[in-house]
């Protein structure tokens, strides 16, 4: 790992095997022949408390992304953070302001460009969301942006479930939220009135699991769209038994080409190439 240059920007989390943020960034920096390099950085997450409050001080870098599982543990290591990442509470970048380390969540603005031609199945409508963790966190803000009727949010464990559903429920007092857990989804009555089933957790990603089994998708409404932020594999577990089941899929690929390119402006000042970076991957 070399992080001698001075403008080193780093991607924090673990495991990172599955990762294309290093290709695409250093494509976009290669692109506007700018002297940046974008590396991996895992930790395992047993190790991080070892590495000391300022650790990410101490490495000469001038920015990075975070991504699970630290989007939230992450505002222990940084002195500041924008009223995005404040408002969403998990940030996925951060970067050098002033001699100190700024945090900020692009994972918003990157989440409603990729549904921006799917609106109509989040405008007054019910959506299914996978998961309580950091990237949840920032899909049910922009949730939030999209004018939907309800979330149902699900965790393994219902007292997670209720305890996010009672953080982030004074975001829209128009949208009434429900809290599940995987056993009382599996007798719940309205799975069919789902326009948008949303997945924010990992499951899938690194096993050829789903977070739903086929039995539920098979419940799901024929016009619903299974969206699964996992990117890689590009067509998961859920994505391939919704698709067999004839719904709408989309995975995560375009948010995280947009939310890259709001981190890259951040970084650097410069646009990203989108369309550019889109062929590549």
């Amino acid at each position: 790992m070399n992080l001698t240059n001075p403008k080193s920007i780093i991607i924090l989390g673990y495991p990172l095997e599955h990762t294309l943020s290093p290709k695409i960034h250093n494509f976009a920096f290669k692109y506007h022949n700018l002297d940046y390099v974008y590396t991996a950085y895992p930790i395992a997450p047993d190790k991080l408390s070892e590495m000391g409050k300022y650790f990410l001080h101490n490495l000469p870098i001038c920015g990075g992304n975070v991504t699970v599982p630290f989007k939230e543990i992450i505002f222990n290591y940084l002195d500041k953070f924008t009223e995005e990442a404040s408002q969403v509470g998990a940030v996925n970048t951060f970067y050098q302001k002033d001699n100190q380390l700024w945090g900020d969540n692009t994972d918003v603005y990157g989440f409603l460009q990729s549904v921006d031609i799917y609106k109509d199945y989040f405008e007054n409508k019910k959506v299914l969301l996978l998961g309580t963790g950091g990237s949840a966190k920032a899909i049910i803000t922009a949730l939030n942006n999209l004018n939907v009727k309800e979330i149902a949010v699900v965790s393994r464990e219902l007292e997670k479930s209720n305890t996010f559903v009672v953080n982030k429920n004074n975001l829209n007092p128009n949208i009434n939220m429900v809290s599940l857990d995987y056993d009382s989804l599996i007798n719940y009555d309205g799975l069919s009135d789902f326009s948008a089933i949303i997945n924010c957790t990992p499951v899938g990603m690194y096993e050829n699991i789903s977070p739903l089994p086929k039995t539920i998708i098979d419940r799901l409404n024929n016009d619903a769209l299974v969206y699964d932020l996992i990117y890689n594999p590009s067509k998961s577990k859920l994505l391939s038994l919704s698709e067999a089941r004839g719904l709408k899929i989309i995975n995560g690929k375009m948010m995280l080409i947009y939310q890259a390119s709001k981190s890259f402006k951040i970084w650097t000042g410069y646009e990203f190439p989108i369309d550019q970076v889109t062929e590549i991957i």
